[in-house]
Protein backbone atom coordinates (compact mmCIF):
# COMPACT_ATOMS: atom_id res chain seq x y z
CA UNK A 1 0.00 0.00 0.00
CA UNK A 2 1.13 3.54 -0.77
CA UNK A 3 0.32 4.53 2.83
CA UNK A 4 3.02 2.17 4.10
CA UNK A 5 5.65 3.86 1.97
CA UNK A 6 4.77 7.48 2.79
CA UNK A 7 7.65 7.79 5.30
CA UNK A 8 10.13 7.15 2.47
CA UNK A 9 8.52 9.88 0.36
CA UNK A 10 8.60 12.32 3.28
CA UNK A 11 12.25 11.47 3.87
CA UNK A 12 12.99 12.15 0.20
CA UNK A 13 11.24 15.51 0.48
CA UNK A 14 13.36 16.35 3.50
CA UNK A 15 16.60 15.55 1.72
CA UNK A 16 15.54 17.65 -1.29
CA UNK A 17 14.67 20.63 0.90
CA UNK A 18 18.10 20.39 2.55
CA UNK A 19 19.83 20.09 -0.82
CA UNK A 20 21.12 16.60 0.02
CA UNK A 21 21.06 15.31 -3.54
CA UNK A 22 22.97 12.07 -2.99
CA UNK A 23 20.60 10.92 -0.27
CA UNK A 24 17.47 12.00 -2.18
CA UNK A 25 18.60 10.18 -5.33
CA UNK A 26 19.40 7.03 -3.35
CA UNK A 27 15.79 6.94 -2.19
CA UNK A 28 14.53 7.82 -5.68
CA UNK A 29 16.39 4.85 -7.14
CA UNK A 30 14.98 2.60 -4.43
CA UNK A 31 11.49 3.85 -5.12
CA UNK A 32 11.76 3.46 -8.89
CA UNK A 33 12.88 -0.17 -8.44
CA UNK A 34 9.84 -1.04 -6.32
CA UNK A 35 7.90 -4.01 -7.69
CA UNK A 36 4.57 -2.38 -6.77
CA UNK A 37 5.19 1.18 -7.84
CA UNK A 38 2.38 3.69 -7.44
CA UNK A 39 1.82 6.79 -9.56
CA UNK A 40 2.53 9.23 -6.72
CA UNK A 41 5.81 7.44 -5.95
CA UNK A 42 6.89 7.58 -9.58
CA UNK A 43 6.13 11.31 -9.76
CA UNK A 44 8.01 12.01 -6.53
CA UNK A 45 11.05 9.97 -7.56
CA UNK A 46 11.24 11.51 -11.03
CA UNK A 47 10.90 14.98 -9.52
CA UNK A 48 13.92 14.22 -7.34
CA UNK A 49 15.82 13.04 -10.41
CA UNK A 50 15.01 16.24 -12.31
CA UNK A 51 15.98 18.45 -9.37
CA UNK A 52 19.01 16.64 -7.99
CA UNK A 53 20.68 14.61 -10.72
CA UNK A 54 23.61 16.10 -12.64
CA UNK A 55 23.22 13.57 -15.44
CA UNK A 56 19.86 12.25 -16.60
CA UNK A 57 21.44 9.63 -18.88
CA UNK A 58 22.16 7.28 -15.99
CA UNK A 59 18.46 7.34 -15.08
CA UNK A 60 17.15 6.37 -18.50
CA UNK A 61 16.80 2.63 -17.84
CA UNK A 62 15.45 2.90 -14.24
CA UNK A 63 12.87 5.47 -15.32
CA UNK A 64 11.75 3.50 -18.38
CA UNK A 65 11.44 0.26 -16.42
CA UNK A 66 9.54 1.99 -13.63
CA UNK A 67 7.13 3.57 -16.13
CA UNK A 68 6.42 0.18 -17.69
CA UNK A 69 5.43 -1.22 -14.29
CA UNK A 70 2.78 1.43 -13.76
CA UNK A 71 -0.87 0.72 -14.51
CA UNK A 72 -2.25 1.84 -17.85
CA UNK A 73 -4.20 4.62 -16.13
CA UNK A 74 -1.12 5.85 -14.27
CA UNK A 75 0.97 5.75 -17.43
CA UNK A 76 -1.55 8.05 -19.06
CA UNK A 77 -1.32 10.48 -16.16
CA UNK A 78 2.50 10.69 -16.18
CA UNK A 79 3.01 10.94 -19.94
CA UNK A 80 3.90 14.60 -19.55
CA UNK A 81 6.77 13.65 -17.22
CA UNK A 82 8.14 11.09 -19.68
CA UNK A 83 7.88 13.68 -22.44
CA UNK A 84 9.86 16.13 -20.29
CA UNK A 85 12.41 13.46 -19.40
CA UNK A 86 13.22 12.47 -22.97
CA UNK A 87 13.10 16.08 -24.14
CA UNK A 88 15.77 16.92 -21.56
CA UNK A 89 17.78 13.95 -22.84
CA UNK A 90 17.54 15.44 -26.36
CA UNK A 91 16.03 12.16 -27.54
CA UNK A 92 13.25 13.33 -29.85
CA UNK A 93 12.49 9.83 -31.13
CA UNK A 94 11.79 8.54 -27.63
CA UNK A 95 9.89 11.70 -26.72
CA UNK A 96 7.65 11.28 -29.78
CA UNK A 97 5.77 8.45 -28.06
CA UNK A 98 4.62 10.93 -25.40
CA UNK A 99 4.14 14.05 -27.52
CA UNK A 100 0.62 15.26 -28.29
CA UNK A 101 -1.18 17.78 -30.47
CA UNK A 102 -3.72 18.24 -27.66
CA UNK A 103 -1.59 19.48 -24.76
CA UNK A 104 -3.17 19.82 -21.34
CA UNK A 105 -0.66 22.32 -19.97
CA UNK A 106 2.13 24.74 -20.85
CA UNK A 107 5.03 22.27 -20.53
CA UNK A 108 3.29 19.63 -22.61
CA UNK A 109 2.70 22.22 -25.34
CA UNK A 110 6.32 23.37 -25.51
CA UNK A 111 7.94 19.94 -25.17
CA UNK A 112 5.62 18.41 -27.78
CA UNK A 113 6.25 21.29 -30.15
CA UNK A 114 10.01 20.97 -29.71
CA UNK A 115 9.82 17.23 -30.33
CA UNK A 116 7.81 17.58 -33.55
CA UNK A 117 10.14 20.30 -34.83
CA UNK A 118 13.25 18.24 -34.13
CA UNK A 119 11.78 15.34 -36.10
CA UNK A 120 10.48 17.50 -38.95
CA UNK A 121 6.82 16.80 -38.09
CA UNK A 122 5.79 20.26 -39.29
CA UNK A 123 2.07 19.54 -39.71
CA UNK A 124 1.76 18.50 -36.08
CA UNK A 125 3.97 21.40 -34.99
CA UNK A 126 1.67 23.75 -36.90
CA UNK A 127 -1.32 22.66 -34.81
CA UNK A 128 0.60 23.46 -31.65
CA UNK A 129 1.81 26.76 -33.12
CA UNK A 130 -1.81 27.81 -33.56
CA UNK A 131 -2.47 27.01 -29.88
CA UNK A 132 0.69 28.88 -28.87
CA UNK A 133 -0.33 31.96 -30.90
CA UNK A 134 -3.62 32.11 -28.99
CA UNK A 135 -1.80 31.63 -25.70
CA UNK A 136 0.59 34.52 -26.42
CA UNK A 137 -2.34 36.93 -26.57
CA UNK A 138 -3.61 36.01 -23.11
CA UNK A 139 -0.49 34.92 -21.22
CA UNK A 140 0.77 37.34 -18.57
CA UNK A 141 3.57 35.37 -16.93
CA UNK A 142 6.93 36.59 -18.24
CA UNK A 143 8.68 33.22 -18.25
CA UNK A 144 5.75 31.53 -19.98
CA UNK A 145 5.62 34.29 -22.60
CA UNK A 146 9.31 33.88 -23.34
CA UNK A 147 8.83 30.15 -23.77
CA UNK A 148 5.93 30.66 -26.15
CA UNK A 149 7.77 33.30 -28.20
CA UNK A 150 10.86 31.09 -28.41
CA UNK A 151 8.88 28.04 -29.54
CA UNK A 152 6.91 30.04 -32.12
CA UNK A 153 10.04 31.68 -33.48
CA UNK A 154 11.66 28.25 -33.84
CA UNK A 155 8.60 26.98 -35.71
CA UNK A 156 8.47 29.94 -38.10
CA UNK A 157 12.20 29.69 -38.78
CA UNK A 158 11.81 26.00 -39.68
CA UNK A 159 9.01 26.72 -42.18
CA UNK A 160 10.80 29.68 -43.76
CA UNK A 161 8.75 32.52 -42.30
CA UNK A 162 11.76 34.56 -41.23
CA UNK A 163 9.96 37.82 -40.45
CA UNK A 164 7.58 36.09 -38.05
CA UNK A 165 10.48 34.26 -36.41
CA UNK A 166 12.44 37.48 -35.96
CA UNK A 167 9.39 39.24 -34.51
CA UNK A 168 8.83 36.58 -31.85
CA UNK A 169 12.50 36.48 -30.84
CA UNK A 170 12.55 40.28 -30.61
CA UNK A 171 9.63 40.16 -28.16
CA UNK A 172 11.45 38.03 -25.58
CA UNK A 173 12.04 39.77 -22.24
CA UNK A 174 15.67 39.87 -21.13
CA UNK A 175 14.66 40.05 -17.47
CA UNK A 176 12.98 36.63 -17.68
CA UNK A 177 14.44 33.13 -18.20
CA UNK A 178 15.27 32.35 -21.86
CA UNK A 179 15.43 36.08 -22.63
CA UNK A 180 18.99 35.85 -23.90
CA UNK A 181 17.91 33.09 -26.29
CA UNK A 182 15.99 35.67 -28.29
CA UNK A 183 19.10 37.74 -28.97
CA UNK A 184 21.25 34.74 -29.89
CA UNK A 185 18.61 33.18 -32.12
CA UNK A 186 17.87 36.48 -33.81
CA UNK A 187 21.55 36.89 -34.72
CA UNK A 188 21.78 33.30 -35.94
CA UNK A 189 18.70 33.85 -38.10
CA UNK A 190 20.36 36.86 -39.73
CA UNK A 191 23.53 34.84 -40.32
CA UNK A 192 21.51 31.98 -41.80
CA UNK A 193 19.76 34.44 -44.11
CA UNK A 194 23.15 35.82 -45.17
CA UNK A 195 24.35 32.27 -45.91
CA UNK A 196 21.32 31.72 -48.11
CA UNK A 197 21.93 35.03 -49.90
CA UNK A 198 25.60 34.20 -50.51
CA UNK A 199 24.75 30.79 -51.95
CA UNK A 200 22.02 32.29 -54.14
CA UNK A 201 24.46 34.88 -55.52
CA UNK A 202 27.13 32.27 -56.22
CA UNK A 203 24.59 30.11 -58.06
CA UNK A 204 23.44 33.14 -60.06
CA UNK A 205 27.02 33.87 -61.15
CA UNK A 206 27.57 30.24 -62.14
CA UNK A 207 24.36 30.17 -64.19
CA UNK A 208 25.19 33.47 -65.87
CA UNK A 209 28.65 32.22 -66.82
CA UNK A 210 27.12 29.15 -68.49
CA UNK A 211 24.60 31.19 -70.48
CA UNK A 212 26.46 34.46 -71.14
CA UNK A 213 26.55 35.59 -74.76
CA UNK A 214 30.08 37.02 -74.55
CA UNK A 215 29.60 40.34 -76.38
CA UNK A 216 32.19 41.99 -74.11
CA UNK A 217 34.83 39.46 -75.16
CA UNK A 218 35.20 41.28 -78.48
CA UNK A 219 36.13 44.63 -76.97
CA UNK A 220 37.58 43.38 -73.67
CA UNK A 221 38.72 39.76 -74.09
CA UNK A 222 38.49 37.82 -70.83
CA UNK A 223 37.46 40.88 -68.84
CA UNK A 224 33.94 39.70 -68.04
CA UNK A 225 35.15 36.26 -67.01
CA UNK A 226 37.72 37.83 -64.71
CA UNK A 227 35.04 40.01 -63.10
CA UNK A 228 32.82 36.96 -62.56
CA UNK A 229 35.74 34.99 -61.10
CA UNK A 230 36.68 37.81 -58.69
CA UNK A 231 33.07 38.30 -57.57
CA UNK A 232 32.64 34.58 -56.99
CA UNK A 233 35.84 34.38 -54.98
CA UNK A 234 34.74 37.28 -52.76
CA UNK A 235 31.31 35.72 -52.19
CA UNK A 236 32.92 32.35 -51.41
CA UNK A 237 35.18 33.95 -48.80
CA UNK A 238 32.20 35.63 -47.16
CA UNK A 239 30.25 32.37 -47.22
CA UNK A 240 33.12 30.48 -45.62
CA UNK A 241 33.29 32.97 -42.74
CA UNK A 242 29.52 32.91 -42.25
CA UNK A 243 29.44 29.11 -42.12
CA UNK A 244 32.04 29.21 -39.37
CA UNK A 245 29.79 31.50 -37.32
CA UNK A 246 26.70 29.30 -37.60
CA UNK A 247 27.21 25.62 -36.59
CA UNK A 248 26.12 22.98 -39.09
CA UNK A 249 23.44 21.64 -36.77
CA UNK A 250 21.88 25.09 -36.57
CA UNK A 251 22.08 25.46 -40.35
CA UNK A 252 20.14 22.22 -40.64
CA UNK A 253 17.56 23.36 -38.09
CA UNK A 254 16.94 26.54 -40.05
CA UNK A 255 16.10 24.35 -43.02
CA UNK A 256 15.60 26.33 -46.23
CA UNK A 257 17.50 29.34 -44.92
CA UNK A 258 20.80 27.57 -44.99
CA UNK A 259 20.11 24.78 -47.48
CA UNK A 260 22.47 24.18 -50.36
Amino acid sequence: MLTDRKPLMREMDGYMELGMGKEALRLARKQLSSAKLEEAEFVKALTAVFCMSKSLKQWRVPVQQAYERLSVASQKHVRYLMLSFFHCLNDAKAALEFATTRPSDFDELLFSMGTYLNLGELKKAKRLAMIAERAVKSERDGMALNGLHDALADYYARVGKWEEAAWHWSKMDLSEPLGDNGLVELLELKVADAIKTARTCINALDEYRKRRRGELDIALPGNELRIIKDARAKLSRHLKHLERVLPKDRQTEFGMVASR
